[in-house]
């Protein structure tokens, strides 16, 4: 399967320790690594790690290609990481971003730490620019590229967070998620809406940093 180069984004700073795991961020459709400047800064500051914000293809600045499918947008990340040296990440994800981490981390295991789910309702299209918009609408609605039956079990660690009336995670639904992975939190921020990302950035941050633990926590090394 073709993959292609993502474009990305990547933040540190002077205390950055380059011996913790870094973090990758994945947007969800239509939006790209230019709506996560301000994440992936304070990110990098408060996690004292490095972070990477990606482009997936059909999105940003990369490639457009008429192949879009859940299997080669994993397989474009993998590349990601194994170009980047990565050999294990944090990674936080949006949308239908979260099926993307959910399909490496029954693939290849090795490759998380933990795992962060940010979780919106549905996309109302406010944010549709340096997009393939006319070929993802085809391919989603039309084409349903992006279905993934449950393939598998996680034990990873991972946080889901979701707005106030998430459309996408509601109780009985994380109820079903516990049975597939099973080492699962969830979270509510409140007075929030589908962009929680912009409206509660340190909310968030906040949200990650206690998920991640403090920095000297020898397993989250490199």
């Amino acid at each position: 399967m073709e993959t292609v180069e993502l474009a990305y984004d990547v933040y540190e700073c002077q205390d950055t320790h380059s011996d913790l795991l870094p973090i990758v961020v994945l947007h969800g459709m239509f939006w790209n690594k230019y709506m996560y400047r301000e994440l992936g800064s304070k990110l990098c500051q408060k996690t004292k790690r490095k972070v990477y914000c990606l482009d997936l293809r059909n999105h940003g600045k990369s490639p457009f290609t008429e192949k879009f499918d859940i299997y080669v947008i994993c397989d474009d990340v993998k590349r990601f990481l194994s170009e980047h040296g990565i050999k294990k990440a944090t990674l936080i994800t949006h949308s239908f971003s979260c099926t993307v981490s959910y399909l490496i981390a029954i693939q290849q295991k090795e490759l998380f730490y933990k795992k962060l789910v940010h979780d919106l309702t549905k996309d109302d299209g406010k944010f549709k620019w340096k997009t393939n918009t006319d070929f993802l609408n085809k391919e989603i609605l039309e084409e349903n590229t992006l279905k993934l039956k449950k393939e598998g079990f996680s034990n990873h660690e991972i946080l889901f967070v979701r707005c106030q009336d998430s459309y996408n995670i509601t109780d009985s639904r994380f109820e079903e998620i516990l049975k597939f992975c099973p080492n699962s939190r969830l979270i509510t921020i409140e007075d929030t809406t589908h962009l929680l990302l912009l409206e509660k950035v340190d909310e968030f941050v906040n949200a990650v940093t206690d998920f991640l633990g403090p920095v000297c926590n020898s397993e989250d090394r490199i």
